[in-house]
């Protein structure tokens, strides 16, 4: 069994996360203790396709695993922001 994880890279077509998209993302994936990065770095072409591969990623093997609905179990009030974020990326997937 490989440990390696590879992302998928994207064309500037294939972006579906916009600024506020990606850092909500990032915000989930990386916590509370990074926001203050998060939310003052440039959001480039470059890191919305690497955060949407990431997302693309932890979807993936969450699925894998049942992460996701044990999240969403587990939390008694989810981040709207997070949770409307996937709902618009699964739609356009």
């Amino acid at each position: 069994m490989s440990n390696s994880v590879y992302l998928r890279s994207f064309t500037k077509q294939e972006l579906i996360l916009n600024d506020n998209e990606t850092r909500i993302v990032l915000l989930f994936i990386f916590g509370s203790s990074e926001k203050q990065f998060i939310e003052s770095m440039v959001i480039s072409d470059a890191a919305r396709g690497f955060v949407q591969g990431l997302l693309i990623e932890a979807i993936d093997s969450s699925y894998a695993i049942g992460f996701v609905e044990a999240i969403f179990r587990s939390t008694t009030n989810p981040t709207q922001s997070a949770v409307r974020v996937f709902k618009i990326f699964g739609k356009k997937r």
